[in-house]
């Protein structure tokens, strides 16, 4: 076997692999529908403790993906650390969203059902939680501001390894940013995003 073939040879059947910067984890979250003796479903929501980074901020359960588990293991583990529930009452239903964080990180969500929820939740973690109905969330519209995300270089960057240098015509990425403003706080960012495409794809299929 020659060289080149003893090379491609290894490679028979590969997959894509993902580059990610050194240190970079994915994370997963839940959105959790909860259904309540009269047969209203809602969304759960936490509010972040202070005592942790962004504080005070709505989100779903969630949290880093640890090295010997999937991201959906990651979003029932978090949701059972973080609502002192047991594993059993958290059902994945599907896998709905995958998403860039920071840097090379993914964030993956998925639809929950949780059963028999008592209100619990872990102080460390999480200062509060509530529950919106899905038809007054899906009655909602939310606001909706553009922006970009544009290339910070430092001063010492080598610009004069690049074809253009300082001129070269970096590409900058447009985002939406969806804030929904509710009696319990606002959401916004990661969350409201997750949430502005859940709605949507509910809508889809009412139609």
């Amino acid at each position: 076997m020659n060289r080149i073939d003893s090379i491609t040879a290894a490679y028979a059947g590969h997959g894509f692999e993902r580059i990610k910067a050194p240190g970079v984890r994915d994370s997963a979250v839940m959105i959790p529908l909860i259904e309540d003796a009269d047969g209203v479903v809602s969304v759960l929501f936490e509010i972040r403790s202070p005592k942790i980074i962004q504080g005070g901020e709505v989100c779903f359960p969630g949290g880093r993906v640890e090295a010997d588990e999937s991201p959906a293991d990651t979003a029932v583990r978090e949701a059972v650390e973080e609502l002192c529930i047991e594993e059993e009452q958290a059902e994945i239903i599907a896998p709905m969203f995958t998403m860039n964080g920071v840097g090379d990180s993914f964030i993956y969500s998925y639809l929950a059902v949780i059963r028999d929820y008592n209100g619990g939740f872990s102080e460390d973690e999480v200062g509060s939680v509530f529950l919106l109905p899905l038809e007054e969330l899906l009655a909602m519209q939310p606001r909706i501001s553009s922006a970009k995300y544009i290339a910070d270089l430092p001063e010492d960057f080598p610009f004069e390894l690049i074809p253009g240098g300082r001129n070269y015509p970096w590409r900058s990425r447009p985002k939406n940013y969806y804030f929904y403003e509710t009696k319990y706080g606002v959401i916004w960012g990661m969350t409201a995003e997750i949430l502005y495409n859940f709605l949507e794809n509910v809508r889809q299929i009412a139609d």
